[in-house]
């Protein structure tokens, strides 16, 4: 946004291409979903089109600032990581190549002309760890995976351990949504459809002010979720989390476009009120769900309080398991 806002100055078109092709390069080597922020770049050419000397400069330089910030993070991930753990598969040297493993005996690992082969040593491991992942099974008693189409309704939770110390409270870790903050992101994602929709296809009194973000985030998230859905290995909630920043960009967007509840006109003072009031109730929801997180002890009874959605899966140890989403999907 920045960059299109001063794509008039090359100075400033600079600068916000730097810091894009930086953002870009960080999210890359966080996580490889997040990869699919790189449709920003055609995104952001096509409204400098057809000024073509601004779509060079700023294509050069985002690519550029990637580069480097997908080199230097790797670098450094590889710089630190040296010792090797011989309980691991094949003595802690996986499926490495020969001359990798030379290179890691004599120390040379972190050298930067061998930073091609350790890539590729990398991408060849990621390959080989896919393929031994499993696939999503519903029938398993124990299985923490869910469906895609699921993640936005914050299914399903999952339960990373517990421990009690005289049988009747319990502490849980899991990971668990606020259902407020799930619900809005939702609402925003829904809204902005039906936005978009009846923006292309039925004249609205008034134009939609920020039609190409919300465009954006829909394209972002949409594409996310497609793509996401035709893995086949099992996929958890977490993976969902780069849809709902989405999302929440795309409530933001719904707020923004928002004039009118009924006969009520939303002024900005309304706006400002009917967001305080949804803060409050995150806050009241995160309070509710905090002991999940923080490990703090629950009995059973304070535990089935929690579970009000059943497709969850909420389970605590003396609850019995309703198997919802497991047998709604497997009938």
């Amino acid at each position: 946004m920045l960059a299109l806002k001063n794509k008039k100055y090359n100075k400033r078109l600079v600068i916000c291409s730097i810091c894009l092709g930086i953002s870009i390069g960080l999210v890359a080597t966080t996580k490889v979903t997040g990869l699919i922020v790189l449709m920003l770049i055609p995104l952001l050419f096509s409204k400098l089109f057809p000024h073509w000397q601004k779509v060079t400069l700023s294509l050069g330089i985002v690519l550029i600032s990637f580069i480097m910030t997908f080199i230097m993070v790797w670098q450094i991930h590889f710089s630190i990581a040296k010792s090797i753990n011989p309980n691991l598969d094949n003595s802690g040297y996986f499926n490495i190549s020969t001359e990798y493993r030379e290179l890691i005996d004599q120390n040379k690992q972190n050298e930067i002309w061998s930073f091609p082969l350790r890539l590729q040593e990398h991408f060849k491991h990621v390959k080989n760890y896919q393929k031994g992942v499993p696939k999503l099974d519903l029938s398993k008693p124990d299985e923490n995976g869910s469906p895609s189409l699921f993640w936005p309704l914050g299914a399903r939770a999952i339960n990373y351990r517990w421990e009690t110390t005289d049988g009747v409270f319990y502490k849980y870790l899991y990971l668990q949504v606020n259902p407020v903050v799930w619900f809005l992101g939702l609402s925003g994602t829904l809204g902005t459809t039906a936005l978009i929709f009846v923006y292309i296809f039925f004249p609205l009194r008034e134009p939609l002010i920020n039609r190409f973000l919300i465009a954006t985030f829909l394209l972002l998230y949409w594409s996310y979720m497609v793509i996401i859905s035709q893995l086949g290995r099992v996929m958890y909630l977490y993976h969902y989390f780069p849809a709902l920043l989405f999302s929440f960009c795309l409530f933001a967007l719904l707020v923004e476009e928002a004039r009118q509840i009924g006969n009520l006109v939303l002024k900005t003072k309304y706006k400002i009120l009917i967001l305080a009031m949804l803060s409050a109730a995150i806050l009241v929801s995160y309070r509710f769900y905090s002991p999940l997180t923080y490990y703090q002890p629950l009995n059973d009874d304070q535990f089935r309080q929690r579970m009000i959605f059943p497709f969850w899966d909420l389970r605590c140890v003396n609850c019995q398991s309703t198997g919802f989403l497991n047998s709604k999907l497997l009938r």
